[in-house]
């Protein structure tokens, strides 16, 4: 039994039929006919298609080969480069644990059955091929279940084949250069690549503190006596990841060492918008004190390794204090190219300026800041990493939880390295500020499971609603000095004498009118070119 109209119909494909007409059969939504592809806007993948990069999509039949009647695709059909070490140690990984289910029916090229051509060449996943070949070479056992895998999907091993494969058999006519195209499309998994800062901060949560006791932050990442914590670093990222971070020697290439540095920076200085700017952002007048906090970052990395695994104590990490001068570094900058200052006159209006929420900037804060930005430029490069590296090695040492005194203090510590910038430094050294972005929270992993009838948002809900809801007068006010008060009364009671007589004060007009002041404020009320004019100049003016 077939259904009509429908050619070259195998077992297989009739056990299938009949199973989606049972499952059609208790579902009253269900279609009851075989999914058809129809095209839309977009366009959806349908049954037999495979979709390829973003937009293109390719008519496929499957269909078990012998592996030995494939061929490995080379030159222009072949974008990655096969005989890197990297490339066979990920071949031999998948093999050891070969996954089948990986291995049948996907709506995407870049997984699944391999992709041939007519001519049996694979077009895409050569590397699956690869490892499904080793397979059987070498384990017997993930050989077995991948075939167990194809006869359980309803395809049947022809005779005389003894290494069974699972192709998506292109039927799609392609010219010479699109299927050169294709083969490029069908590396993308059509998920969105993370950026420099998010690859550094995922990689840096693979840093475990005892990952990170084998660093020596005194010797470069690259060096032999580092190659223990390299290969632990890297262990805990995707292999995928690991693959691309290698050259053909198996050594870290230099896309690896830049990211390596940058997942250390990360573990160092944990704020997004500081790691933001290592990676990926124009640095500016601040590429030399970026420089400084790479350079130290192994070091910094190390302390707080040390603090975690309970050898330092926690209060010695000043790394927060750090973070807020070089952001309030950051913040002048931006300041400066908006109103047409200088980056010093800026930052200098910034140590002055006092939050009515968080109070005047930290003591060591606004010391860090002078010791960063010196002469009304950015300090060297190397003399600020110098400092924050003896700073790291020195707080390693002098806050050891072994030492049964503790009395050395961050505080102590700077003073012993620079006297000069850090000698008034008080023993409360301020808190930490943060700089928060506004309106910034976090997101939590568990909740709003409902939308917005969860129970989480419901809360959230009540809480804005009540503090819209409040009485103005219950809105805390700040607090004003009765002197100001009373300035304030004068000036009001000044400008009610004067409403009385400002239709008698007349003046004459530049081209001879006479008005009233009262008039003539009212004209100026409606002329928006001056009050512009006029803000402008307010605003020139303070910043002078």
């Amino acid at each position: 039994v077939r259904p009509m109209g429908v050619a070259n119909f195998t077992a297989g494909d009739l056990r299938r039929w009949a199973a989606h007409k049972m499952r059609n059969a208790y579902d009253p939504n269900a279609s009851r006919d075989m999914p058809v592809y129809s095209d839309t806007t977009r366009g959806y993948t349908g049954s037999g298609q495979i979709a390829v990069g973003d937009s293109t999509k390719i008519d496929v039949t499957y269909e078990v080969v012998d592996a030995s009647s494939l061929t490995r695709a080379s030159g222009d059909l072949q974008p990655r480069d096969r005989s890197r070490g990297t490339s066979d140690a990920w071949i031999a990984d998948t093999a050891a644990r070969l996954d089948p289910a990986q291995l049948m029916h996907s709506p995407t090229a870049d997984r699944g059955a391999p992709i041939v051509g007519p001519d049996s060449v694979i077009e895409s996943g050569n590397g699956r091929f690869g490892a499904i070949a080793r397979a059987y070479e070498l384990h017997p056992d993930r050989a077995a279940a991948y075939k167990a895998q194809i006869e359980a999907a309803g395809y049947a091993v022809p005779e005389g084949v003894t290494r069974p494969v699972l192709v998506a058999r292109r039927t799609s006519d392609l010219t010479s250069e699109q299927r050169k195209q294709f083969v490029i499309d069908a590396q993308d998994s059509g998920v969105a690549q993370m950026t420099p800062t998010e690859v550094a901060r995922t990689s840096s949560r693979a840093m475990t503190a005892p990952i990170l006791g084998r660093l020596d932050p005194t010797q470069p990442l690259t060096a032999e006596v580092n190659g223990g914590f390299v290969r632990a670093a890297l262990a805990g990222l995707p292999r995928s990841a690991r693959n691309a971070m290698f050259d053909a020697g198996g050594m870290l290439n230099k896309s690896g060492e830049r990211q390596l540095r940058e997942a250390v920076f990360a573990r160092a200085w944990h704020d997004p918008d500081i790691i933001e700017m290592f990676t990926e952002a124009d640095q500016g007048e601040l590429k030399g004190l970026m420089e400084a906090l790479g350079q130290s970052a192994p070091q910094w990395a190390a302390l707080k390794a040390d603090i975690e695994a309970g050898h330092v104590r926690p209060e010695m990490d000043i790394s927060g204090h750090v973070l807020d001068a070089m952001r309030l570094i950051a913040s002048a900058r931006k300041l400066a190219t908006r109103e047409g200052l200088s980056t010093g006159k800026a930052l200098a209006e910034l140590l002055d300026e006092v939050d009515l929420l968080e109070g005047a900037i930290a003591p060591l804060t606004t010391a860090l800041v002078r010791k960063f930005w010196k002469g009304g430029r950015a300090a060297n490069a190397d003399d600020v990493a110098s400092f924050l590296t003896r700073y790291a090695e020195d707080a390693r040492k002098a806050g050891s939880t072994a030492d049964m005194f503790g009395a050395t203090t961050p505080r102590d510590v700077l003073r012993a390295i620079d006297p000069t910038t850090f000698a008034k430094l008080p023993e409360n050294l301020g808190d930490v500020r943060g700089f928060a972005r506004p309106g910034q929270q976090a997101v939590p992993h568990e909740g709003y499971d409902t939308g917005a009838k969860s129970a989480e948002a419901e809360v959230e809900d009540a809480a804005v609603r009540d503090a819209v809801e409040a009485p103005t007068a219950s809105l805390q006010r700040p607090q004003i000095d009765p002197a100001v008060e009373a300035l304030q009364a004068d000036l009001a009671q000044a400008a009610a004498d004067m409403g009385d007589h400002l239709d008698e004060l007349k003046f004459e007009m530049a081209d001879g009118t006479a008005t009233s002041f009262r008039e003539f404020l009212a004209d100026l009320d409606k002329d928006t070119t001056a009050i512009d004019m006029l803000q402008g100049c307010a605003i020139s003016q303070g910043g002078q």
